[in-house]
């Protein structure tokens, strides 16, 4: 999931990953250091780019601690909301959820300073493909960036999976594509909704 988290954020199949475990090492050594800086760092996409990197790398090194909670909306929403803690400070947010039997979904928030500064998110619908219970996922990942909390470039693909074909399309192989940020604007509002519910967790409806 980790490596396929950084592989997200670029926007063409090219991304070049850490290639080793000393380098994985020194990134999540300096990624306090580095995003610690973030008025200047978070300013731009590049920076950003290097913020999500580093947040990953410390990630995968144990550096955060966790707390979590889940909840069902009237047996039509169940999920799981996870919040990832740098000496106390928020940096991540991940929540996980399914919509009646069909649909799933995976929503990443990127935080820093209590600023969200980049999001991913997966949304799969599935559903009959033909004879012999043969089925289809309907995949759609978007990615947004925000500067000053406002999203200043999103992308997308979708791309479609299907459980007869041996040869399905993989997310790093599909080309993103440009799209408006007036609809995802919305992410915000999501934001702040999982924020309140840090320290006032609920078993109920979001």
């Amino acid at each position: 999931m980790l490596v396929f988290l950084i592989a997200a954020c670029n926007e063409n199949s090219n991304h070049n990953t850490v290639n080793s475990n000393e380098t994985q090492k020194h990134d999540s050594v300096t990624a306090s250091v580095s995003i610690s800086n973030s008025d200047t760092i978070l300013r731009h996409i590049e920076g950003i780019k290097k913020a999500y990197e580093m947040t990953l790398a410390q990630l995968k090194n144990g550096v955060f601690d966790s707390t979590s909670f889940k909840y069902s909306c009237n047996n039509e929403r169940n999920g799981t909301v996870s919040y990832f803690l740098d000496k106390g400070a928020l940096r991540m947010i991940v929540h996980r959820y399914n919509e009646y039997s069909h649909q799933s979904a995976e929503d990443y928030y990127f935080v820093k300073d209590s600023i969200l500064f980049f999001t991913y998110f997966e949304r799969v619908s599935w559903s009959f493909d033909g004879p012999e219970g043969s089925t289809k996922d309907n995949v759609t990942e978007q990615r947004v960036y925000l500067i000053d909390q406002k999203p200043i470039r999103c992308l997308e693909k979708k791309f479609v999976v299907r459980s007869k074909e041996s040869n399905n399309p993989k997310s790093e192989t599909v080309a993103n594509k440009e799209v408006s940020c007036a609809s995802l604007e919305s992410v915000i509002n999501s934001f702040w909704v999982l924020l309140k519910h840090r320290d006032n967790p609920t078993s109920t409806c979001l």
